[in-house]
């Protein structure tokens, strides 16, 4: 198979995917973002969108640092 019609797979699927959440009682969006907030997708407006990722990079960044007080051999080498 082509790489493109890897990639229209890989696509394929990725959108499937957002869909059935998306389906979902209660979902209201969907933001995809790298670990550092940066959005790549969001179904959500331009106001919510840059509250979510921030709200959700903060909790992963103190969620990290809550792991790493407990446990800080996780982080070791």
């Amino acid at each position: 198979m082509s790489a493109i019609k890897d990639q229209n797979k890989d696509y394929n699927e990725v959108e499937s995917a957002l869909n059935r959440l998306q389906a979902h009682k209660g979902v209201q969006g969907i933001v995809i973002a790298t670990h550092e907030g940066s959005v790549i997708r969001s179904t959500l407006d331009n106001i919510q969108t840059p509250q979510i990722s921030t709200l959700v990079t903060q909790l992963a960044a103190r969620s990290k640092g809550v792991v790493r007080d407990l446990d800080p051999e996780v982080f070791d080498g």
